[in-house]
């Protein structure tokens, strides 16, 4: 079983049309480091964008950006790798005035129902998001935002992961930059895309806005939501890294926020970033490496003031966090070394005893329940001997067991 790190790519926030010929003077930097990374043969499986492609939502503006970033993007990367979700700039707020209103669901309980009803509601606001459909939906799915269901989902295979994407609306009712908390997604919209993402090893949730600029009530329900299940939520918006482990109770889930691909020329104080993420099948793990241009070196440097140095992983350039309800796959223990062979002992014994690939032989799923006081008793290792049988070699096996399983 393949155990090769799946490598994503988180960018947000271009405002096309903010300074033209300083966004064009900029793009070919992310453009050449990503091809730079591609030639490593370290390059995205995939390349998800959080929203704010345009500064107002107006066709040019998206004209411009797939001149002078997607086309070449799409030319680097692997084919229907790119995955977008609008933002608040990427509404035409001249468009649909008179029937925009924060509390328009407190009117219409259906209005975010993923149904033709729903939809029809939902209609009146559609032509705020033309020039974005319109214009993006031939570089990745953009039409389902005036879908009956008003959101999209897409499944990708990477190695032997199976990857859910779900993508969010979080600006259906955006009108200004000074919006939080006034901004609504309803659960139930976001809760019929997640169970068609049961069998999914881990689903990636795409949304512009972090989810504390939602409706508190909203954004509560979608935490609880989001905790039950293998999630990671991916957003941008505020301009900068973020990440945390939100918790719900005995469930958890990830999110993570991303830097702005382009917020100011490189000699203003505001500097532009993106994020890149690897994850790690066998250890249930994922690195987040954040990155900013620094003008002076002409360069990429790591962004070392996101993250806590608790999350920094010794000797890397990555912050490590465990995905919470994934399940690692298992590397099959190789039995074929001698006792004579010291020297890459670790290497072989440390699929064996990993401890995130240790979850495999108990009854449970969480690694923070697997280290906590209340550890499973129940060894199941059945497996782990049986591989002993077949081998001729003489190997040394470390057990290693949960706090008080005896």
């Amino acid at each position: 079983m393949s155990d090769e790190p799946i490598r994503i790519l988180h960018l947000s926030d271009f405002h096309m049309g903010k300074d033209d010929y300083g966004q064009e003077v900029f793009f070919p930097n992310i453009l050449n480091h990503v091809a730079e990374r591609t030639e490593e043969g370290k390059g995205p499986e995939l390349v998800v964008i959080t929203g704010d492609i345009a500064q107002s939502g107006n066709s040019s503006q998206y004209v411009d950006f797939c001149e002078q970033f997607l086309k070449p993007l799409k030319a680097i990367i692997p084919e229907n790798s790119i995955f977008i979700v609008p933002g608040n700039h990427d509404v035409d707020r001249n468009k649909a005035k008179i029937v925009h209103s924060y509390n328009i669901i407190d009117k219409y309980k259906n209005f975010f129902d993923p149904t033709k009803e729903g939809m029809e509601l939902r209609e009146p606001l559609h032509p705020r998001f033309k020039a974005y459909v319109d214009n993006l939906d031939s570089f990745a799915p953009c039409d389902w935002v005036t879908s009956e269901k008003g959101f999209h989902t897409v499944r990708q295979k990477c190695g032997t992961i199976n990857i859910a994407i779900l993508h969010l609306n979080t600006a259906w009712l955006s009108a200004d930059d000074d919006e939080q908390l006034k901004l609504r997604l309803d659960k139930d919209m976001v809760s019929e895309g997640l169970d068609i993402f049961d069998d999914a090893d881990l689903i990636l949730v795409l949304g512009h806005h972090p989810l504390n600029w939602l409706y508190e009530g909203d954004a509560s329900k979608l935490e609880t939501l989001f905790a039950k299940r293998p999630v990671i939520y991916l957003s941008g918006h505020i301009h900068k890294g973020k990440g945390r482990v939100i918790d719900r109770g005995s469930d958890s889930f990830l999110t993570f926020g991303c830097g702005a691909g382009f917020q100011a020329r490189e000699d203003d104080i505001w500097v532009n970033g993106f994020q890149w993420y690897e994850l790690e099948p066998h250890t249930g793990q994922i690195h987040v490496e954040p990155l900013y241009w620094h003008a002076e070196h002409q360069e990429w440097h790591l962004d070392t003031r996101i993250f806590p140095n608790n999350r920094k992983s010794p000797n890397a350039n990555f912050w490590t966090y465990p995905i919470p309800g994934f399940i690692p796959s298992v590397v099959e223990p190789d039995f074929s070394f001698d006792l004579e062979q010291d020297d890459k002992l670790d290497d072989k014994l440390s699929p064996i005893v990993n401890p995130y690939n240790s979850l495999k032989y108990y009854d449970i799923n969480n690694v923070d329940h697997f280290f906590g006081r209340n550890g499973p008793t129940k060894w199941a290792v059945e497996k782990l001997v049986a591989g002993f049988e077949h081998s001729n070699k003489q190997p040394i096996v470390r057990l290693e067991g949960a706090s008080r399983s005896g």
